[in-house]
Order: C-alpha cells, then structure tokens, then sequence
C-alpha cells in the first residue's frame, strides 16, 4: 500500500463529473478520494494504491511513484491535478509491522464474524483496531469505535 495526501490551493475538481471518489481497473486497487473541509479551506485528495497498483510502484522513488500516479489520475481529475501545493507520500510496501498494508480483511468469507476470535480477550489481552471495528472496518472512524467497544468491554469485565 502506497497513499499519498495531495494538498491544493483550490478544490478545482468540484463541480465536474469527479464527485468525492473514484477508483481505477487499469491499474486495479488505486482510489482517490476528496478529503477536503466543507468550507475548501482545506484541498485534499487522498491517492490510495493498492493490490496491482501498489506492485506497479514497487521499487520506485517516491518522485517516479507520484509521477506514475499522476499519470493514472490526470484522465480522471484533469491537468490541475499535477499542480499540487504539497504532497506527502507513504510507503507502507516494506514495513516490519504492517507486511504492505495498513488496513487487511480477514478470510474466510463464508463466515458471519471472521474477526470474532480478535475481538475477544485472551488472558487479558485484548485488541482492538479499525478492522475489529463493528462499522466502518478499516477507516479512521471504525477505529475510534472499535477503541470504545473494546473499552466497554474491559469496563464490564469481558
């Protein structure tokens, strides 16, 4: 997984065809997102590369990664895409603790609660994580719920 923070001087994107999400076949596993503030006081896009499109950047210098991306979005955003004010870049393929990604969903698929086994204690540990979550699995906001959910249960002695 390889997620870039695109910071702009306007919210160019708004008002075309855009909207606040797309996502690419070719290469498969790239999105990009509006994160901007309601008042544009704040332009933001967030580039998430992963699966196919986070191999397609394997190896590459954070410069040749962004100008790969930039290549892959412009179609989808328009020339004002390549003009942003910074860009923060993360590169999650070789880190020690995540193996390449900093969200996972488990396997099986058949099963009601795959996560179930995490969510309970084991003498006294307990974990917890935004893909633990109830809702929203594998974002900010799951996280902070699944933080409190795992309190509560520490709380009520569970």
């Amino acid at each position: 997984m390889r997620k870039l923070v695109l910071r702009y001087d306007q919210a160019f994107w708004r008002g075309s065809d855009f909207g606040w999400l797309g996502q690419t076949d070719s290469p498969s596993g790239l999105s990009v997102m509006d994160c901007s503030d309601l008042m544009d006081k704040l332009c933001v896009l967030a580039v998430f590369c992963g699966g196919t499109a986070a191999m397609a950047l394997e190896g590459l210098s954070d410069e040749a990664a962004l100008a790969k991306v930039m290549d892959v979005i412009e179609p989808i955003l328009g020339p004002g895409v390549r003009n942003p004010v910074t860009v923060v870049q993360t590169n999650w393929t070789d880190h020690p603790w995540v193996g390449g990604g900093y969200a996972t969903w488990p396997k099986p698929w058949d099963t009601a609660d795959p996560w179930a086994p995490m969510r309970a204690s084991h003498d006294d540990l307990h974990f917890t994580g935004a893909e633990l979550a109830s809702v929203y699995p594998g974002f900010i906001e799951g996280a902070i719920r699944a933080g409190h959910e795992t309190a509560a249960r520490i709380h009520d002695g569970g």
